[in-house]
């Protein structure tokens, strides 16, 4: 009889090894492997009297191997998003908004201002312009010509407490020139406006307030342009103002229109002395010195900010465009 028995104990505790593989990133790693076959080994004993007995031995060994993670090489999965959820949805077009379009017309287009139609200088003689007109130089009247240099004085933005002294020097030396006056300030200062105009000096309107025109609703032009040219012919008689200049030089069309309708001229200036800038008077008088021409309209100001330096210019341009032969004659 062959009895087998297996081996007990031979590899039912320590026949499986665990490694742990530190160095690959510490994962582990388990491969299961065994041998090709069993191991027999077998003993015969002859007796008379006893069966041979043959015993078998079956040893079963199991190797485990290291095991070793093998990286995953799949590439990742990229999800591309749905056009239909992520894009915005397209704007809604207004039907109404598309109706000329889709009809065949053309949409209404905001057209800039038409441009400002200046009108014509002319003049009635003498440095007087003709009601309408627009003029900023003295070259169109004829009535000058042949008699020699002219220019014309003219001051805005007063009067002002620096009034009195110019038309003191102004009245001395034997000028006459324009004042273009803000009536606000005028009311304040009657007295000294109405010997103005009784010793020759004219008067013409800047406003009521010297804004930007431009600027203004019409009513509130007109009431600047026209109520101003009112004030002035109410208190020192109808028809003394002959001429308006607006300030800054600034206008427009319906401007221009306003000044029309009240049969005054809009005066304007060729020869800026840049006294409003507050230079030191020699510089304003070289600068007219040597740069005035014949009938140019001049531009200076006896308010409007402090005038000393206009003051203390004023003589020594008078004197010196005397010397190089011009001669003085009211605009207005």
């Amino acid at each position: 009889m062959v009895l087998l028995v297996a081996a007990a104990g031979a590899c039912s505790d320590n026949g499986q090894i665990d490694m742990a593989d530190s160095g690959a990133h510490n994962s582990e790693v388990s491969t299961a492997s065994s041998t090709s076959g069993p191991t027999e080994e077998t003993t015969t004993v002859p007796t008379a009297t006893t069966v041979p007995t043959t015993t078998t031995t079956t040893t079963t060994t199991t190797t485990t191997a290291p095991s070793m993670t093998v990286p995953d090489t799949t590439p990742p999965t990229t999800t591309v998003p749905d056009p239909a959820t992520t894009m915005a949805p397209p704007p809604t077009l207004d039907p109404a908004a598309l109706a000329p379009v889709l009809e065949g017309e053309t949409p209404a287009v905001a057209l800039p201002p038409p441009p400002v139609v200046r009108p014509p200088a002319a003049w009635v003689g003498l440095g007087l312009p003709q009601p309408g007109s627009m003029f900023e130089n003295l070259s169109g009247d004829r009535s000058l010509d042949g008699l020699g240099k002219f220019v014309a004085l003219t001051f805005d933005d007063g009067p002002s407490q620096y009034t009195q002294q110019i038309f003191d020097i102004l009245r001395f030396m034997g000028v006459k020139a324009t004042f273009f006056q803000i009536t606000d300030q005028t009311g304040k200062r009657l007295d000294l406006v109405r010997q103005m105009v009784a010793d020759g000096m004219h008067i013409g309107a800047h406003t009521r307030g010297h804004p930007h025109l431009r600027e203004l609703p019409p009513e509130a032009q007109a009431d600047q342009v026209q109520g101003s040219i009112d004030v002035l012919n109410m208190g020192f008689g109808a028809g003394t103002v002959k001429c308006f200049r607006p300030p800054y030089g600034e206008y427009d069309q319906r401007v221009l229109d306003l000044v029309a309708q009240r049969q005054v001229a809009t005066a304007m200036w060729s020869f800026d002395t840049w006294d409003w800038k507050k230079p030191a008077w020699p510089t304003i008088v070289n600068r007219v010195l040597n740069g005035v021409r014949d009938r140019q309209v001049i531009l200076m100001h006896d308010g409007g900010g402090d005038r000393t330096q206009t003051i203390a210019a004023l003589p020594w341009i008078i004197q010196g465009l005397r010397d190089r032969g011009f001669q003085f004659i009211p605009v207005c």
